[in-house]
């Protein structure tokens, strides 16, 4: 049998321990409140800016495709057109955060100082060394890297198949402006992607027009031809290609963290648990 007395008494050991020593604990717990508190007070602060998205979808020209592809997908299939959907959500968040558009992105706005500001020494010019500077200057795939892992996130509702963008950054209007032409540059390449797909397959259909024998493949390339020609107007015409903009980004006016209090009460629970651990350690004054 386990003997309960023992447990019961070192238990109420603790308890004396912790009660004589109170007064210790409540002053550990206020220095690591104090220490979390300066912590968040030299932290940099960042803002959050979302856009909030969906798929832009043509019903017109993806019912006139799938009507198509019933009777004439076989040729289609030989001809490499895509006559389903063009592009779709999964593709248009992959090309998000793809090294291609993160890339671009950056260096079209010269970021990787701004990224990695930290390792920039604006003074002179140049990449610090040392423990700071990491003995090299960082590269655009690093600068991409960091992008991914602590400005940009994409989240996908599951349900309503909403989208947010979501930048954080010590500029709020900063970040407002990268999460805004984040999007228009996903929408510019998957439009001139699809535009390039487009003239590459009316070009092949005109060149089968020309070479087909009969009226039954006549007419069915010419509705192929009709068809592609269609998908490159839409692209053409609309600039939120592949994203709809519901929400846009606006400047946030309130820093999304460090979130000072947060930081407060997980020093006062860690002040907490370091001054309980002691008052466990040590033994009641009168033994």
């Amino acid at each position: 049998m386990v003997d309960e007395s023992g447990e019961l008494f070192d238990l109420r050991t603790f308890v004396r321990s912790a009660w004589q020593r109170k007064f210790l604990i409540m002053g550990i717990m206020i220095g690591c409140m104090g220490l979390a508190g300066a912590l968040a007070a030299i932290k940099t602060p960042k803002y959050r800016a979302e856009v909030l998205l969906t798929a832009a979808d043509d019903r017109s020209a993806n019912s006139l495709a799938a009507g198509l592809s019933g009777q004439f997908g076989g040729l289609a299939a030989l001809a490499g057109v895509n006559l389903g959907k063009n592009g779709s959500l999964e593709e248009a968040l992959a090309t998000i955060t793809s090294n291609t558009v993160l890339d671009e992105f950056i260096s079209r706005n010269d970021l990787v100082k701004v990224i990695f500001y930290k390792r920039w020494d604006e003074k002179k010019g140049e990449w610090k060394q040392g423990l700071l500077g990491g003995g090299r200057a960082p590269t655009l795939w690093n600068a991409a890297e960091a992008f991914r892992k602590s400005v940009l996130t994409v989240a996908e509702d599951k349900k309503t198949h909403l989208v947010r963008l979501i930048i954080d950054w010590k500029n709020p209007v900063v970040a407002a402006q990268w999460a805004n032409e984040l999007v228009k540059s996903t929408n510019e390449r998957l439009r001139s992607r699809a535009i390039s797909i487009s003239n590459r397959n009316l070009e092949y259909l005109n060149e089968q027009l020309g070479k087909a024998g009969t009226v039954d493949l006549r007419q069915a390339i010419s509705r192929l031809i009709e068809t592609e020609t269609k998908n490159a107007m839409v692209a053409r015409g609309n600039e939120e290609y592949a994203l709809k903009i519901i929400d846009p980004a606006v400047k946030p006016e309130e820093k999304h963290s460090p979130q000072v209090a947060l930081f407060v009460l997980s020093g006062a629970a860690i002040g907490l648990f370091l001054g309980l651990g002691l008052a466990m350690i040590l033994r009641p004054k009168d033994q």
